[in-house]
């Protein structure tokens, strides 16, 4: 599983090089932390992740947690209660098409559409669950305490 996290790791790095300053998504960088993050819950499911818009992609990363009830509702029961997730999507922030990368190795399809109220509308599907829809909301970063 990790030679997995690795590969997904360098070709995200690979084809993160790709993105334009001018679209809605916030730049990743691995050495500066980005400002702001997209957070949302649904059922017992909460994504906290950070996007980022290539050409015609949109990749995500971020944490996930897991109530301890365990009724996530979209087939995420068996995930470990807190972890890393990824995302790989094509289209742009109003609307894309693809797969969230949970640590445990779950892969469910995703869609999302930006909202009215600035959100953007997360729809995990699952072929014998049904549909988990969160709404992401951008979350500021907490603010840091002045150095002496």
């Amino acid at each position: 599983m990790s030679l997995l996290k690795i590969a997904m790791a360098v070709f995200s790095l690979a084809l993160g090089n790709s993105h334009s300053p001018s679209l809605a998504f916030n730049v990743v960088s691995q050495n500066h932390p980005v400002a702001s993050s997209w957070v949302g819950s649904a059922g017992g499911l909460t994504l906290d992740i950070s996007f980022e818009q290539g050409v015609d992609s949109i990749y995500a990363r971020g944490t996930y947690k897991v109530a301890t009830s365990k009724h996530v509702g979209c087939g995420g029961e068996s995930l470990a209660s807190n972890g890393f997730v990824t995302m790989r999507a094509h289209g742009t922030r109003n609307s894309f098409q693809g797969h969230l990368l949970f640590g445990s190795g779950w892969t469910p399809p995703v869609t999302g559409t930006a909202t009215g109220s600035g959100g953007i509308r997360v729809d995990i599907h699952s072929v014998d669950r049904g549909l988990c829809t969160l709404i992401l909301r951008k979350a500021t970063a907490p603010t840091r305490p002045a150095r002496p």
